[in-house]
């Protein structure tokens, strides 16, 4: 019984018979002789024959033979992979008038799958807003491909899609299975993801007088998220939302901020400063024309163009 089910037991070699040997003399060939012989440990399939090398003390040339036809086969000294398996060669010089038959040797080696080559090209450094490249990997083997990422915060993969999902390191792998010729094999790959960086557009709503109690603030980002706008001359201005209230003569200053997000790095703040100012005025004086000194009074209009009271003396 095998110790372990999962493993064959090797085959039973079949031992050659040598051909009766020719000459020498009424007693026959006397002289013995050996062969050495040896194998690499190791072995996997190959595409091209396998030489395999075996001498006989004698010189005489030496037969090497396959017991095992399925795993591998021998023509001359060239060993050919069939499957993967256990290999058994055996060697024996069958002498000739002067020397006597060999012993057959017996080697035995163990054929690993073959090995696949896979291809993997880098996909470099990415940002979290950008397009990333799709994404390619082959073998030598032709068999599929599955390309998965461990770093599903980062990133996502969908047969040869990335999506870009924050910032981090995204690493990806490559893997083909194998099959009953190939072994499995696998390659990965890392790289960066940063967010995008971005920048704030903010129009100064140019000078201001008392007259106008409060003004409409633009602000925008390339990132499209909203910009956050604060007075830092709260005594001067406020600011609510868009809209700034102009509270007394001076200079106002506003900040303009966006603090990004998983794929935007905070935007560089813009800083705008406007001067509120008293508005002019003008007096206008009217008068009655042809006025006598008859007249007791006279009847004088006095109006400010602010529409305040005017003061006379």
């Amino acid at each position: 019984t095998p110790t372990n089910p999962g493993t064959p037991e090797p085959p039973v070699p079949t031992t050659p018979t040598a051909p009766p040997s020719t000459g020498g003399g009424p007693g026959g060939p006397t002289t013995p002789q050996t062969v050495t012989f040896s194998m690499p440990n190791g072995l996997a399939l190959s595409p091209t024959p396998i030489t395999v090398v075996a001498t006989a003390s004698s010189g005489l040339p030496v037969i090497i033979s396959s017991t095992t036809p399925s795993i591998c086969t021998m023509a001359g000294n060239a060993l050919t992979t069939v499957a993967p398996g256990i290999c058994i060669l055996t060697a024996y010089q069958g002498g000739n008038g002067t020397y006597m038959a060999s012993p057959v040797v017996t080697q035995t080696v163990t054929l690993g799958k073959k090995a696949q080559n896979l291809t993997f090209p880098a996909v470099g450094d990415q940002s979290v807003q950008g397009n990333p490249p799709t994404l390619y990997a082959s073998t030598d083997s032709g068999l599929p491909i599955t390309i998965w990422t461990s770093t599903t915060s980062v990133c996502r993969v969908n047969g040869t899609t990335l999506t870009l999902v924050g910032s981090g390191t995204c690493t990806l792998t490559a893997e083909q299975a194998g099959n009953s010729v190939y072994a499995a094999a696998s390659l990965s790959q890392s790289f960066n993801v940063s967010n995008t960086n971005q920048t704030i557009n903010f129009s100064n709503p140019g000078n201001q007088t008392m007259l106008n109690t409060s003004v409409i603030l633009t602000a925008t980002s390339t990132s499209g998220l909203p910009v956050a706008l604060n007075s830092t001359t709260p005594s001067v201005c406020t600011v609510s939302g868009v809209t700034a209230t102009l509270l007394q003569p001076g200079v106002c200053t506003i900040t303009a901020d966006q603090a990004g997000n998983s794929g935007y790095q905070p935007a560089p703040t813009v800083t705008r400063s406007f001067t509120i100012s008293q508005a002019s005025q003008t007096i206008n004086i009217t008068i009655p024309p042809d006025i006598t000194f008859a007249a007791s009074t006279v009847t004088i209009s006095i109006t400010a163009s602010s529409g305040l009271p005017v003061t006379t003396t």
